[in-house]
């Protein structure tokens, strides 16, 4: 290879195959890549290390010594390099540790892998005192199998970790008595979020978050959650509210997803940063309860005391034949409205297909159903309170290819597609009504 090449280039080359993550052999081809010369080696090697990710054993006695090999060579590579500890820019842990029948080998593995993942963040927090300026890791993920919760064991070293990068992102997912008041002191510099079945919890001793410094604490900007927040939000702990008040204090994009109905607690979490809120989400799930009275979404909510809000989203994961029930709880939240700033409003409907016999039985009425409740939206949103509006987006996401027959319980609803006359004579060409389905 010509020594006069241009170093320049194979960092760009090698960069712009890391960045394609949608690629499932990114990394087997950064690893081609990293054998090819000492030029590319080291380049591939900083995008290779850039992610760790840490995926709990199994009781398989056989998988569990090849992780903690594999485990093992990542820690000594980090520990010799202080370069690659500083370069990595996602670090997720993921304890799906399930401990059904008596396997004593397999739990001193899992001893042994938690150790190594120490020393793992030891490493990291030196690289960053070693190299401040080019320190780089932002994102932190946790998750447990709902039996044993990482925080304890890590908990010195993610606050170390936190003192020395600029972790702006926090997912967590299915921690068992998560303590959500360490994060919020651990993590300063947090802007995203989400949290997803985790049971949270307040040590009610601790200081309590609005007698402490302003730039000691989380504030994020971002918010997605589930159930979590609601259940969090009704535990009986003194302070609980005034303290989400506090950690709410900057929010300003705030996602919901229900699996069941805590409708009335999520409107007074979401009053809690009315005063900064600016996109709002609200998604029914699947699981969402099927006979959800129309009242019963944020009924204590107007959404013209969200004095900031400009985007307001529904996403409706549901039966295709309960999906005209949404539309009219989407219909009366904004009609119990008064005047708003909301700019921008969109319905995307991932319809669940109904069993075939169910899907036989409809009848007349159920399409002249369907016609009235796009009917209700149509007329709240073209009310005075909504004079603010600029866009409507409206979109049904079927789950088969473009050019591909429709499944026998969604064919009576393909062809269906909503007019809001009203609307479309005050938007015109901002009113998008689409049909979209999955790619190939």
């Amino acid at each position: 290879m010509n020594p006069r090449f241009p170093p320049e280039i194979f960092d760009l080359f090698i960069g712009a195959l890391a960045a394609d993550h949608q690629n499932p052999t990114r990394i087997a081809s950064l690893k081609s890549c990293s054998l090819v010369s000492k030029s590319f080696s080291y380049s591939a090697r900083i995008h290779i290390f850039s992610t760790i990710v840490y995926r709990g054993f199994t009781l398989d006695r056989v998988i569990v010594p090849m992780k903690m090999n594999v485990l093992d060579a990542l820690r000594m590579a980090i520990e010799r390099d202080s370069h690659l500890a500083a370069n990595v820019r996602r670090f997720e842990i993921h304890l799906r540790h399930k401990f059904e029948r008596d396997s004593g080998e397999t739990i001193e593995g899992i001893r042994a892998a938690r150790t190594c993942l120490t020393r793992i963040t030891r490493a990291l927090v030196r690289a960053a005192k070693q190299h401040p300026s080019g320190s780089k890791l932002d994102t932190m993920q946790l998750e447990a199998s709902g039996q044993h919760a990482p925080v304890p064991d890590f908990s010195q070293f993610w606050r170390a970790l936190g003192r020395s990068y600029t972790i702006t992102t926090l997912n967590l997912r299915c921690i068992p008595s998560f303590p959500i008041h360490f994060f919020i002191r651990a993590l300063p510099c947090l802007q995203k979020l989400e949290i997803w079945r985790c049971d949270l919890i307040w040590s009610p001793e601790l200081p309590s978050l609005l007698n402490s410094n302003e730039q000691e604490l989380a504030c994020p900007l971002e918010l997605y959650v589930d159930i979590s927040m609601a259940l969090f939000y009704q535990k009986p702990e003194y302070g609980i509210v005034d303290n989400l008040r506090r950690l709410l204090s900057k929010l300003e994009t705030l996602q919901f997803r229900s699996q069941r109905s805590h409708s009335m607690v999520h409107a007074n979490i979401i009053k809690l940063c009315k005063s900064s809120l600016r996109a709002l989400t609200l998604t029914a799930d699947v699981n969402f309860l099927e006979n959800l009275p129309v009242s019963q979404l944020l009924p204590t909510l107007n959404l013209g005391t969200l004095s900031d809000l400009q985007s307001l989203s529904f996403e409706i994961h549901r039966c295709i034949l309960h999906c005209r029930s949404w539309v009219k709880v989407i219909s009366e939240l904004l009609i119990r409205a008064s005047t708003t700033q909301i700019k921008a409003i969109s319905i995307h409907i991932f319809p669940v297909a109904a069993s075939k016999s169910y899907a036989s039985e409809i009848t007349p009425r159920e399409y002249q159903e369907d016609d009235e409740a796009w009917q209700m939206l149509d007329a709240a949103l073209v009310r005075p309170e909504f004079s603010a509006l600029r866009t409507v987006d409206v979109r049904f996401f079927w789950p088969w290819l473009e050019n591909e027959v429709p499944p026998d319980a969604f064919l009576p609803w393909t062809s269906f597609r909503p007019t809001l006359p009203l609307l479309y004579a005050t938007l015109s060409e901002s009113l998008r009504i689409k049909h979209c389905h999955k790619s190939g």
